[in-house]
């Protein structure tokens, strides 16, 4: 009786720390190739308890697309690491997806491999400085929450600082 319980207990013990070593994704991978590109990205699985923002777009995978929608969407969230890739290899766009949304730093570059701009990114929103380049200067625009710094008017300025405070 006694070695029935114990290779019992070693064998549900050695079940459960195996059992830790299965992560259950909850993302799908996916590639599409156009006639130009090739895309590489993740999809969410369950997005059941994603709240929507109605001012924020959120970027969603259906019937071999993706689509860009205004405070909702209709497929699957994008989720994880973006990129998008020329026909002869060449890495053209690379940034992040949370929940559908851009997300921290984003980049572009041509097709000779100059980047070309970089974005910063904060739940679906531009924040922070966009760096475009051109051969010629470099254009540097502030944003905050979504608007530019001369869109923000300075009482909502105060505003969003004392509610950031």
């Amino acid at each position: 009786m006694k070695k029935v319980i114990l290779v019992s207990v070693f064998l549900i013990i050695s079940f459960l720390l195996s059992a830790q070593n299965f992560v259950i994704s909850n993302l799908k991978k996916h590639v599409i190739e156009s006639e130009e590109f090739i895309y590489h990205f993740k999809v969410l699985l369950d997005d059941s308890n994603t709240k929507l923002d109605n001012t924020t777009y959120y970027y969603w995978f259906k019937d071999g697309k993706i689509h860009k929608n205004q405070g909702g969407y209709s497929g699957s969230l994008l989720n994880g690491i973006y990129s998008i890739y020329s026909k002869q290899g060449a890495l053209l766009e690379e940034g992040n997806y949370e929940i559908g949304r851009k997300e921290g730093k984003w980049k572009k570059w041509n097709t000779s491999g100059k980047l070309i701009e970089l974005s910063n990114w904060k739940h679906g929103k531009l924040h922070g400085v966009l760096y475009q380049y051109t051969d010629d200067e470099v254009i540097k625009k502030r944003y905050k929450h979504g608007l530019s710094k001369k869109q923000i008017s300075p009482k909502l300025e105060k505003k969003k600082a004392n509610e950031e405070a």
